[in-house]
């Protein structure tokens, strides 16, 4: 008998789990709340092992489509312009690890996983919100609106940062907000000519700034949400 998949939410982890396991041979049955398939956002970066992955799928083709294949990754002083790093990849990053590295918008990444799980005929059910889920040892129940109840084997929870599938099964509420800032790059760099590094101001700093730490002298700065200095020994 085939497993029987469940899968809350049709965004990008939604249709990638339905892809994976209809290609594993389960009978998967996916939900989502919206009355149509769409995906919204800005460009995001796919690492070596994500490509391979798409290519093992046999989407090479459709990802070459709409992806872009960078030679390389420079990072640049917001101030001077100067390069502070570089990281090859192209060639290199196929070379050294099976398949490059791309960057692509979510919308088209969305859109060729839609239609490769439409093509592979999973069951797609639009406009369907699930109201709970059950589960004992032998199968997991969900319950859409007014339609009966749907066993499966296995129910995934791709439905957001607000999951209420998540929710249900770990009891933790919906997502709290805690004000702390979480650095997205920390770049090495020589000290800037001009006065000591201040936020929002770029990758920049000072060794005047960095030599009141004894023994520390390279200044780094870190992104987040806004830009804060520190500094590296």
């Amino acid at each position: 008998m085939d497993v029987q998949a469940l899968i809350a939410g049709g965004g990008i982890g939604g249709l990638a789990a339905a892809l994976a396991g209809t290609r594993a041979g389960w009978d998967v049955r996916l939900y989502e709340r919206a009355p149509v398939f769409s995906e919204v956002g800005a460009g995001i970066q796919l690492g070596p092992n994500v490509v391979k992955v798409l290519h093992g799928w046999g989407l090479a083709d459709a990802l070459a489509g709409v992806a872009a294949f960078p030679e390389r990754l420079e990072v640049r002083s917001a101030l001077t312009g100067e390069t502070l790093g570089v990281l090859r990849l192209g060639s290199v990053m196929g070379q050294r690890y099976g398949a490059p590295y791309a960057t692509v918008h979510r919308a088209d990444l969305h859109g060729l996983l839609l239609d490769a799980v439409q093509k592979a005929g999973v069951a797609l059910k639009l406009n369907r919100t699930l109201n709970r889920f059950t589960q004992n040892l032998e199968a997991v129940t969900v319950q859409s609106g007014d339609d009966p109840p749907v066993e499966g084997e296995v129910l995934v929870g791709a439905d957001g940062l607000w999951s209420p599938v998540r929710q249900w099964l770990l009891g933790d509420g919906p997502p709290r907000h805690r004000p702390r800032r979480l650095p997205r790059a920390a770049a090495a760099g020589r000290a800037a000519r001009g006065p000591a590094f201040q936020p929002g101001h770029g990758l920049a700093g000072t060794e005047a700034a960095c030599g009141a730490v004894p023994g520390v002298r390279r200044p780094i700065a870190q992104c987040g949400r806004h830009c804060g200095g520190s500094c590296r020994g």
